[in-house]
């Protein structure tokens, strides 16, 4: 049926997948299900009785009426956005509520503000640290920042980085116990635990990916603590090795006093996203905050 699109999000969509060059990565890139952007982009074409993009598993290319449309309505939609945040906002002068959990309110938060008030000197922001699941409407908040996929009513927004956690030991270790050299090495050797356990002599298992593919690794660690913070520096001290966020171990990195083991093997990559409740309703600031968050992240990472 031609006409007038039934929702103006459906070129918002149509717009995010052009740039970013396909479904998934504008899936990635904004935080939206990738079955939304693709219902999105069937809507409009059957508004508009013509076929915009050819899409396949492995690739998406603009037909020449869909790029003849995106020349049109991109800059409009640009447009929309501004008007939008000019009613909304009124002046930069407006406080903006953020969730963050406890790591990303240490490492990506402060250099992240800094950046953030360069563009934004008047704008108030309120952060929340905790890592629960919460209510972003009814508490009244902007951004939430979590690692995983989105859950609630937080659904979209862009992803900032992929964590992921590696081996790591401190080079006065490696000296006294040797430096393992094949995954089954780690059970020859003291390890570190970073996550919640009832007991100390508790197993837990280190999942790791490499050549040969993912391997399981039963640990007994000789010290466990659920703060990687912590557990990083117990690292440093020469207690053993340990399964480290690669952001938290980087300035440890950087300075000489941890070194990384198995440089083949991580523990499969985690996304981090900065989410909103919704985005269309997303304030110039907020965008702003998400904007600095993403930037920020490869110094962070040691990119």
């Amino acid at each position: 049926m031609n006409g007038t699109p039934r929702d103006l999000n459906d070129i918002v969509a149509f717009v995010e997948i052009v740039r970013a060059g396909g479904i998934s990565p504008a899936a990635s890139r904004t935080g939206m299900p990738r079955s939304t952007l693709s219902r999105g982009l069937k809507r409009l074409e059957g508004s508009l009785g013509v076929t915009l993009a050819r899409r396949s598993p492995k690739a998406f290319s603009l037909t020449d009426d869909g790029r003849r449309y995106f020349e049109e309505v991109q800059g409009a939609v640009e447009q929309l956005r501004a008007s939008h945040d000019k009613v909304t906002s009124g002046s930069r002068d407006r406080t903006i509520r953020v969730s963050v959990p406890i790591l990303i309110s240490h490492f990506f938060l402060p250099p992240a503000l800094e950046l953030f008030r360069q563009s934004f000197p008047s704008t108030a922001v309120r952060v929340r640290v905790e890592e629960d699941r919460i209510d972003m409407e009814a508490q009244g908040i902007d951004l939430v920042v979590r690692a995983g996929d989105p859950r609630g009513d937080a659904k979209v927004g862009r992803e900032l980085f992929q964590s992921r956690r590696r081996i790591y030991a401190a080079p006065d270790y490696l000296e006294r116990r040797g430096t393992p050299v094949a995954i089954n090495d780690i059970s020859g050797h003291d390890t570190i635990s970073c996550v919640p356990l009832l007991r100390i002599d508790e197993a837990i298992t280190w999942t790791l990916d490499g050549p040969s593919g993912p391997v399981s690794s039963t640990i007994r660690p000789v010290l466990a603590i659920n703060d990687p913070e912590a557990g990083c520096d117990l690292t440093c001290r020469g207690a053993g090795l340990c399964l480290l966020p690669e952001f938290v171990a980087w300035p440890a990195v950087r300075s000489g006093r941890l070194t990384r083991v198995l440089t083949d093997w991580q523990e499969s990559a985690i996304p981090v996203r900065a989410l909103l409740a919704d985005g269309r309703n997303a304030t110039e600031p907020v965008r702003g905050l998400m904007t600095a968050l993403a930037e920020r992240a490869p110094a962070i990472l040691g990119n």
